[in-house]
């Protein structure tokens, strides 16, 4: 609850991340040093990342454009890992319950799909499950805190930004 972690793709195209510690008090913040984390991502794309009580989940396009999460479990070490699929822009994730991860990526089909990257959800199930539509560019996600409600919001190829909402779990 006291801390803020931030990842990016950097110069040599790996994620790198830093940690914000303390509380909001001035002077009593601070940033730990930029770290890599490895991988080869896919240039134009970006990391993005998600928390819960089991641990911090970052999701990227690799190269090859297969999607890969690095995971740090609460007492662990980071640790990357394919979860196949062919994305062609910036990730997404989300984390549904403090059991479970959810990345977001946008096909080779140009339509939205999700994966289950750690734990289960109620009523979800494992590998790659079509969310349709016809995207323009990359997903973001979020989970509402007060509702577990999980959306995925998508720019259109009309340029409206578009939403899928999928129920608390």
């Amino acid at each position: 609850p006291d801390a803020l972690s931030v990842f990016v793709r950097g110069n040599n195209g790996a994620v790198w991340g830093r940690t914000l510690h303390g509380t909001p008090t001035p002077g009593q913040m601070e940033w730990t040093p930029w770290v890599s984390l490895g991988g080869k991502l896919l240039p134009g794309t970006a990391p993005a990342s998600a928390g819960n009580a089991s641990g911090l989940f970052t999701v990227a396009v690799g190269t090859s454009h297969a999607v890969w999460v690095a995971e740090r479990l609460v007492g662990k070490l980071w640790t990357w890992h394919s979860i196949g699929g062919k994305a062609t822009a910036d990730p997404g994730i989300a984390s549904p319950s403090p059991n479970a991860a959810v990345a977001f990526v946008r096909g080779t089909d140009n339509a939205a799909w999700y994966n289950e990257v750690f734990g289960r959800t109620k009523g979800g199930a494992a590998g790659w499950q079509l969310m349709h539509g016809k995207l323009t560019s990359g997903v973001t996600a979020i989970t509402r805190p007060a509702t577990t409600q999980t959306s995925g919001f998508v720019p259109g190829t009309d340029n409206l930004a578009w939403a899928k909402n999928r129920p608390a779990t």
